[in-house]
């Protein structure tokens, strides 16, 4: 479309397109496992606006966030396999196994900083956006009561729960913050 119809009002509309899409094979292939865990969930958050606002493709992002969900409980795993392997070595005396345990335990910690965010920002704030696509794309009660079950059964004093009480009661969201936060705020 560029290169044949520079005029065309569709080249503008190709690009973005284009640019998405060289967005989500670059997201999915192979070779970026090596990437920080902040900037590849930054880009699961993007590529899941770009589905929603730009493809129109709502499933496509619940999706998305369906996966950085899940990836919590695999997180959670691979912490447990490093405990468990520290915990087989941890009498060794041999300077090898030594070096390995202390490689382990720089990974653990490293793991456990990532868990942590994921447990405490990145779960619940896609729990609130796949609410907010129910709710308001979708129209879907049934799913949007049941994602905001899990933000109050699980997330209850997190931001993006009480962000979410107003979504379900259909309240303007001026800002996306929990009361404690609030206060602490204020007294400041």
């Amino acid at each position: 479309v560029k290169r044949n119809y520079r005029k065309s009002e569709f080249v503008k509309d190709a690009l973005a397109k284009s640019n998405i899409a060289s967005q989500i094979l670059q997201y999915n292939s192979v070779g970026n496992k090596n990437v920080d865990t902040k900037k590849l969930v930054n880009q699961s958050f993007k590529l899941a606006d770009y589905y929603l606002n730009i493809l129109d493709l709502p499933d496509s992002s619940l999706t998305v966030y369906d996966q950085i969900i899940n990836n919590k409980a695999t997180m959670k795993q691979k912490i447990d396999s490093l405990k468990i392997e520290i915990s087989a070595i941890s009498n060794s005396e041999d300077s090898l196994l030594i070096a390995h345990r202390d490689s382990l335990e720089l990974s653990l910690q490293k793991f456990s900083k990532i868990f942590n965010l994921y447990e405490n920002h990145f779960v619940p704030f896609a729990y609130f956006l796949k609410l907010w696509i129910y709710k308001n794309v979708k129209k879907d009660s049934i799913n949007a009561a049941q994602t905001f079950k899990v933000l109050e059964e699980e997330f209850s004093s997190d931001k993006y729960y009480y962000a979410a009480k107003k979504v379900m009661s259909n309240q303007k969201i001026d800002e996306i913050i929990s009361p404690e936060e609030k206060e602490m705020i204020r007294k400041y």
